[in-house]
Parts: structure tokens; C-alpha cells; sequence
């Protein structure tokens, strides 16, 4: 399973986290009670070789980067320990359907100047 990160920014370390899955680009999404949270993201900016996650969020959207529109295909019930190397270790399911509540994104450390700067 091949992972991106997609923003209209077009900033390489953060972005909508979008997964290529059987010849096509869907996203890691679910409904109300789904988890995703800073130890998903730093699996991602892991894999993705750009450090640590630096924030973790659930975008209310369902447009992906081709402009499509419902049904979105989603990548659901991510489930990580934390200690995987790629999002394809995880639990997780694959649907195309247009009920998803949210996106995730995430931000990267790699590129990111941390702390102050003199």
C-alpha cells in the first residue's frame, strides 16, 4: 500500500493522508466514534520518512486531490499500536461509500524548524 500526503499548500511534510489501494487513491477516514490520533500520525510521518508527527486532526471533508466527490473510498478503523513501520501493519478496512465524518491529516517534523529561533 503506497501513502501520501496531499495539501493544497503542496508542502511535502503535512497534509490529508491518502493511501493507494487496488489501483486507486482513497483516504484514511471514519465516522464519529473513530480514532485518529498522534500515534497514527507518527506511523505515517515515519513511513513517509519525514520525522515525527507534530499534530494529528480529522478534517470534516470528503474531497479527495482528483476533485472526486462521494462515494469517497476510505481506508476505516485504523487501529495502531504505535510500533508499526507502514500503515498497511495496522488493523484497518477498506469501503467506498459517502457516509465518512472526518479526514485524517497529519503534520511532520521533517523540514519544520522546532524550538526558537535566534
Amino acid at each position: 500500500m503506497t501513502v501520501r500526503l496531499v495539501s493544497r499548500e503542496r508542502k511535502p511534510s503535512q497534509g490529508r493522508v491518502e493511501v493507494l489501494f487496488r489501483k486507486a487513491w482513497g483516504a484514511v477516514c471514519g465516522g464519529y466514534s473513530s480514532d485518529w490520533n498522534v500515534k497514527h500520525a507518527n506511523m505515517v510521518c515515519r513511513e513517509l520518512g519525514l520525522g515525527k508527527a507534530l499534530t494529528a486532526s480529522k478534517t470534516a471533508s470528503k474531497k479527495l486531490s482528483d476533485g472526486s466527490k462521494d462515494p469517497i473510498k476510505c481506508l476505516n478503523n485504523v487501529r495502531c499500536r504505535g510500533n508499526e513501520d507502514s500503515l498497511s501493519e495496522c488493523y484497518k478496512t477498506w469501503n467506498s461509500y459517502g457516509g465518512s465524518r472526518w479526514i485524517a491529516s497529519v503534520e511532520c517534523s521533517k523540514g519544520k524548524i522546532i524550538g526558537p529561533r535566534h
